[in-house]
């Protein structure tokens, strides 16, 4: 059941969708299998601050080309540190989720939408690498049929 939040009052409250064929694996999972594997290394947990003098100035300026010198990663970071609780380390897992259409076959008009996921820990250049395993597909959506709530 999809909420709809208040539309009016004779609008529906919410819609139920019912998607056959929804594969799908724990994003979780996902994180902890990227996160320990040999590749966790290339990953930034840390933020850092990249910062450019243009020439014959006497002001710097932030660069931002990396999710992890930004101001919100600095502010988010030393936030997560400093919850109570046990003294296991935190870390920012930037996840980034994006989705497009495509066709199913190469005949007929079955259309499947696969789910994908990318950690903005990694350098954007090693993201933008095919030959590199960057790119985690956690969902297939086949097509989705509507049921009107009765």
């Amino acid at each position: 059941r999809i909420p709809l939040g208040n539309l009016g009052r004779d609008a529906p409250s919410s819609y139920t969708y019912h998607i056959k064929g929804f594969r799908h694996q724990r994003i979780c999972s996902v994180i902890r299998r990227t996160f320990s594997s040999s590749g966790a290394k290339s990953l930034h947990f840390e933020p850092q601050e990249a910062r450019y003098r243009p020439p014959g100035s006497d002001v710097d300026m932030g660069v931002y080309g990396q999710l992890w010198w930004t101001d919100k990663w600095r502010d988010e970071h030393e936030r997560i540190q400093m919850q109570d609780g046990d003294d296991l380390p935190r870390a920012i897992a930037a996840l980034q989720i994006w989705s497009d259409g495509m066709a199913a076959t190469n005949f007929g008009s079955g259309y499947i939408w696969p789910i994908y996921m990318q950690f903005g820990n990694q350098c954007k250049y090693e993201r933008r690498n095919a030959s590199r395993e960057c790119t985690h597909t956690i969902a297939h959506v086949p097509q989705v049929s509507f049921i009107q709530n009765t």
